[in-house]
């Protein structure tokens, strides 16, 4: 059984999708019979996870892998979450600094079985790299977006990793295009921890306590203004025979959607873990992913954790036709899009799904087919075959 180490600058347990993707492989990777340590700040959660919330807990996750908390200075809590270029700088020694002491830690440890090392953190990892090929170690990096500018130094760096890992067919183009080796990137999307028999409509109302009669329309996920729930809220103006939830988001962005609430058929409800989330998804009729394009990432590199729940909850989605979400739905077949910031589209969509029960079962049918390959463990075992063939081997793109 050989050895993985997670590297993060994570909190834990989050909110952040993030943060339960990187939990959610942690648990797959040891699934796949590696011993797996996954080392992040000792830092506490953030409202709305509790401060004493155990991770393992709210993830509803069994204790399959090892967690190592690394001593931190505290930095991040005074610059925040979006770094000026003091704390950027710091975030850069931060991560390395604590990325090397995971590892020289691990590095010590009796067991001398092989080491992967595994991160999402450009800059963590781009620090540590040094320190990993001196252990003769491979690194693999998981990447979701793209450094801009690509800086000969970071170019170097992606070409000196073990593999790259995307989430996107649009960022491995991007990659190739700016000179990275085909070769040496693996194609891989978000998610879900296993596919299960679809929860009933009205027995996931009943178990939330929900007191609705009529259709139900929902949104899951953050409230980021990217993610579209404005847009939801106006749509649902023109539908008043169906009700709107719109689960999760903090505190702050939840007041913002608050204020452009005009009608009486929508409902915010507070972020809720995941299990519960998946919950609300079964008890719609239709689920909501309206996508506004404000930047490079929304349009061109998302696989959101969301969208592959929507689809195992076996209901009918409704997403805006974006480059990105094109890549994994299809209009007609298994969803239906339309353009995205345009509430009257949405409605008319949404509408017309609630109106076809027929045409609601098919492309819940069609959207759910083959789901049992994209599960966390199968993309643990891929990610870990790609690993094994090594530099200059042909990965498999999904």
């Amino acid at each position: 059984m050989s050895r993985l180490l997670y590297l993060s600058s994570s909190r834990f347990p989050s909110a952040r999708a993030h943060a339960r993707q990187i939990v959610e492989m942690c648990a797959a990777f040891a699934e796949q019979g590696r011993r797996v340590t996954l080392a992040y700040p000792d830092l506490p959660a953030r409202p709305p996870v509790p401060r004493s919330a155990d991770l393992f807990d709210y993830c509803r996750l069994p204790r399959r892998f090892r967690t190592l908390r690394l001593p931190c200075a505290g930095l991040p809590e005074i610059f925040g979450p979006e770094p000026d270029f003091v704390s950027r700088w710091w975030r850069l020694l931060a991560h390395g600094t604590a990325g090397a002491w995971a590892l020289a830690r691990v590095l010590r440890e009796p067991r001398r079985e092989p080491l992967v090392v595994y991160s999402r953190e450009k800059y963590g990892a781009f620090l540590t790299q040094r320190l990993v090929r001196r252990s003769n170690l491979r690194l693999l990096l998981e990447i979701h977006d793209l450094w801009r500018p690509l800086t000969p130094a970071n170019r170097s760096f992606l070409e000196r990793a073990h593999g790259l890992v995307v989430i996107h067919p649009a960022l491995r183009d991007d990659l190739v295009a700016e000179g990275i080796s085909p070769d040496s990137i693996l194609v891989e999307p978000d998610a879900i921890r296993r596919v299960q028999k679809p929860v009933p409509r009205e027995a996931a109302r009943k178990a939330l306590g929900l007191e609705i009669d009529g259709s139900l329309v929902a949104y899951t996920g953050h409230l980021y203004p990217d993610k579209g729930a404005e847009v939801l809220v106006r749509a649902m103006a023109e539908i008043p025979e169906a009700t709107a939830l719109i689960v999760g988001g903090v505190e702050a962005d939840r007041e913002r959607v608050q204020a452009e609430i005009r009608s009486e058929n929508v409902r915010l409800i507070d972020h809720v873990p995941p299990a519960r989330a998946a919950l609300y998804q079964a008890a719609a009729d239709v689920l909501v992913l309206p996508t506004v394009p404000l930047g490079d990432n929304p349009t061109r590199y998302t696989s959101p954790l969301k969208l592959a729940e929507y689809r195992a909850a076996n209901r009918p989605v409704v997403a805006s036709d974006v480059p990105s979400l094109r890549e994994w739905l299809v209009d007609g077949e298994t969803a239906r899009l339309v353009p995205a910031a345009d509430p009257a589209a949405l409605a008319s969509a949404i509408r017309g799904l609630l109106a076809d029960p027929g045409e609601c079962a098919r492309l819940a049918r069609n959207a759910r087919a083959g789901m049992e390959d994209e599960t966390w463990s199968a993309r643990a075992r891929r990610i870990l075959e790609f690993a094994a063939r090594g530099p200059g081997a042909s990965p498999t793109a999904r």
